[in-house]
């Protein structure tokens, strides 16, 4: 999700090889589960909130923290544990949260509302920076950044378990499934290239796009969505859907604040809003309408935000 974070990885990738920093990592396709206590995940409800309460996660770049915030009225609860520098968080369709840890080589899994991980996702030999769950397979795809060679997606059967990987370029920063279970990527900074992996495929098919610097891909509920262009002062999401190879926007939803560059970090929607991160700011828009914004929040730059409904 955060392009500023790799420009600033392959700084400090670069300095620790000079210093022989970094222990031996295990094997790529070493098992990837390293379980913990769940109970223990459990009792940390306790101050943060009720665990039937709909809990927005925002992945925020200083101080490098994922904030859990009450969805209906924005108060802040907690801050998710054992991260070292988290940049992408996903939830699947139980209400647990996943959050990305580039400099620890891994994903981490947390339940509903609680603070410390409950699994532990080994991603050796990549840097782990978005994710997303598949709710048709119960999948989890991990878009992976690598400092040489070819980059990955890395796909966890049931959320567990060593991963599969499909390479594709060596910038992989935004991944997103959609209804049917095939997974789009965006890749390469500066360039936008865009991509799918169709379900029970193995290599990506590149796609046509008529959208210039496009930044993240979502499934918005209905479509395919990304962010992007190149207008400063109004932020925009266009709705696609495929043809072939070819893309074909179906729609574009303007985010207007006078004043204000709208220029989207990500977004989420939920239940005709969307949320969506700029700067140093969360707004909130009526979704797929768009225009006047409808509130917002002064806060850290967030580089990820997903929405964790509680379980049923």
């Amino acid at each position: 999700m955060n392009r500023g974070f790799i420009d600033a990885l392959c700084l400090s990738v670069a300095v620790a090889l000079l210093a022989g920093c970094g222990g031996s990592q295990p094997p790529i396709g070493a098992p990837g589960v390293m379980p913990q206590s769940r109970a223990s995940a459990l009792r940390t409800w306790k101050g943060t909130g009720r665990s039937d309460e709909t809990i927005m996660y925002l992945a925020v770049e200083s101080p490098a923290v994922v904030q859990m915030e009450r969805y209906s009225d924005g108060k802040k609860l907690a801050r998710l544990q054992g991260l070292t520098a988290p940049d992408g968080v996903c939830s699947d369709s139980q209400g647990n949260v996943f959050a990305t840890d580039p400099t620890e080589n891994n994903v981490k899994e947390y339940s509903h509302g609680g603070t410390v991980p409950i699994v532990t996702l080994d991603d050796s030999g990549y840097t782990p920076i978005d994710c997303s769950y598949d709710p048709t397979t119960r999948n989890l795809a991990v878009a992976n950044w690598t400092a040489s060679g070819t980059g990955s997606v890395a796909v966890y059967a049931n959320e567990q378990g060593a991963p599969t990987y499909y390479p594709y370029v060596s910038e992989i920063f935004s991944c997103s499934y959609d209804n049917k279970g095939n997974l789009f990527v965006i890749g390469e900074v500066g360039s936008s290239l865009f991509a799918e992996l169709r379900r029970g495929n193995k290599t990506f098919t590149n796609l046509s796009l008529p959208i210039s610097s496009i930044h993240n891909v979502h499934w918005d509920g209905t479509q395919i969505a990304l962010s992007g262009g190149y207008d400063p002062f109004t932020g925009a999401i266009y709705r696609i859907r495929m043809h072939g190879s070819t893309v074909k926007v179906t729609g574009t939803t303007r985010l207007q604040w006078p004043g204000h560059k709208v220029i989207l970090a990500d977004f989420f929607v939920d239940s005709g809003t969307v949320v969506a991160a700029f700067g140093s700011f969360l707004g909130y828009w009526n979704y797929p309408e768009g225009g006047s914004l409808i509130k917002h929040q002064k806060y850290h730059t967030t580089a990820s935000i997903t929405v964790s409904y509680p379980s049923k």
